[in-house]
């Protein structure tokens, strides 16, 4: 049953990303404004999901280990995406074009497999703390990856692939947050309280994502007129995933 809820779970987080960005892609990808309030949101709510979901069950069940060991554990996480992201020569560009996808479309689809992966971990490890948990991580990484693939989407077809291909690269991809759910489900049969360290680990995950990826995109593209806007969809995207915590008890 807790293989099926993983399974479950990362297809929200990573396949039905894939899917509502095809719905919506002919419409905010002609209004680069509406899909930068989109990043906007998502930030929000990926911070929201770390600082008041994840790591707070990392604290709460690392009973009588040091709180060092947790943000240990948290800067790792930061450390291991931030290494992935310079290896693969690959940062996510939800604007359309950037000079290293242009000459590396093949680094596109690696870079998006790896962070499909990692962030399927982050669901199962939440999930086997508590289905809450797992469900408020899958919603988080569901908003991050709506505007994630839509710019992925421009950014394929830019570079010659056809809609086709775009869309069954992306689809591809996305099934890697499965393999990286059911990885931590096997993982876990094996050693104790892995998941503990995996949450504050994905914590960190997304602490660097929101503030790393996100958040630089949208003072790229910010417009004075605009920032009140950009802030009140942050806000939102914050009070979304806390009011969806507290409801169902994380």
């Amino acid at each position: 049953m807790t293989l099926l809820l993983i399974i479950g779970l990362t297809i929200i987080g990573g396949v039905l990303g894939v899917l509502a960005a095809l719905f919506i892609v002919g419409r905010l990808a002609r209004n680069q404004e509406r899909l930068m309030h989109l990043v906007s949101f998502a930030a929000g709510a990926m911070l929201s999901a770390a600082f008041f979901d994840l790591l707070p069950e990392a604290f709460e069940h690392l009973e009588g280990v040091e709180p060092g060991r947790v943000l240990l554990y948290v800067f790792t996480g930061l450390l291991i995406f931030y290494v992935i992201e310079q290896l693969l020569l690959i940062s996510h560009c939800h604007e359309g074009i950037c000079d290293v996808h242009k000459t590396r479309r093949s680094m596109v689809i690696i870079g998006d497999t790896v962070h499909n992966f990692l962030d399927g971990i982050a669901i199962a490890a939440a999930l086997l703390i508590s289905l809450p948990l797992g469900l408020v991580t899958a919603i988080a990484v569901l908003l991050h990856e709506i505007p994630q693939e839509v710019g992925d989407f421009g950014v394929l077809q830019q570079m010659g692939m056809t809609r086709a291909q775009a869309i069954r690269w992306n689809l591809f991809s996305a099934l890697a947050a499965i393999a990286g759910g059911v990885l931590v489900y096997f993982i876990a049969g094996v050693a104790e309280s892995v998941e503990v360290p995996l949450i504050a680990l994905a914590g960190g995950g997304f602490i660097y994502i929101a503030t790393v990826d996100l958040l630089p995109e949208i003072h790229k593209e910010l417009r004075r007129g605009h920032i009140l806007s950009h802030m009140l969809a942050f806000g939102l995207g914050v009070a979304v995933l806390w009011v969806l915590g507290a409801i169902l008890e994380v």
